[in-house]
């Protein structure tokens, strides 16, 4: 029953931040949702598809009115860059990247110490890089990495990278920009003692090989 509730609760909300500008009626003053967090509801309280009403908020375009959206995280301890990523949305990503820019350059979050979301790890140390890369959105990995994304931070037990990835699917263009700037991660070893140069030698591809 509890369960039903809290999954009531949360419909009602995305309802709310959908319909905000026919619910609120003044723009000017504050949203029916903020009215709830000011009264106690708890914003981090998950659905059964873990997310939570940060989540919705940014989802339906309200990360104006409550940018701390983009830092809510779910069961797997993904933010919404995350899922930007995965819906290989180059606005959605674009997006989350400028609020998060915004917020980390605002007088009031300035003494935060905030990380760069593009560098944010999931449960299995996955950034928003290697998610990419795992789902062969190769555009998008470019695209992060071209936005300061790090392409040296390794995944937690396998200590994969994008370039490992990359060199396992063959992505020699992917290979060559990373090396480009980071030359050093071609000495990469991952979490099982395998270098850049057996993995290449793994994908069967010469041209690979050779670009390693």
């Amino acid at each position: 029953l509890w369960q039903w509730h809290r999954e009531l609760f949360m419909l009602l909300i995305s309802v709310i931040c959908f319909y905000k500008p026919m619910l609120a009626g003044d723009e000017s003053g504050p949203s029916q949702t903020n009215t709830l967090w000011v009264k106690g509801a708890d914003p981090l309280i998950p659905t059964n598809s873990r997310d939570t009403l940060l989540h919705i908020s940014a989802e339906y375009g309200q990360c104006d009115a409550n940018p701390m959206a983009i830092y809510a995280q779910d069961s797997y301890e993904e933010s919404l860059i995350f899922k930007a990523v995965k819906s290989r949305s180059v606005e959605a990503i674009e997006f989350v990247l400028n609020v998060d820019r915004n917020m980390r350059n605002s007088a009031d979050h300035k003494s935060t110490n905030m990380g760069n979301i593009i560098n944010a790890q999931n449960l299995r140390g996955s950034t928003p890089m290697i998610e990419a890369a795992y789902l062969q959105f190769w555009d998008i990995v470019q695209f992060l990495f071209k936005n300061g994304a790090d392409p040296m931070i390794p995944t937690k037990w396998w200590g994969d990278t994008p370039l490992f990835i990359a060199i396992k699917h063959g992505q020699i263009d992917v290979i060559d920009f990373i090396c480009e700037k980071f030359p050093t991660a071609i000495n990469s070893v991952d979490g099982l003692g395998v270098t850049t140069l057996f993995q290449a030698v793994r994908s069967k591809s010469v041209a690979v090989v050779e670009c390693v």
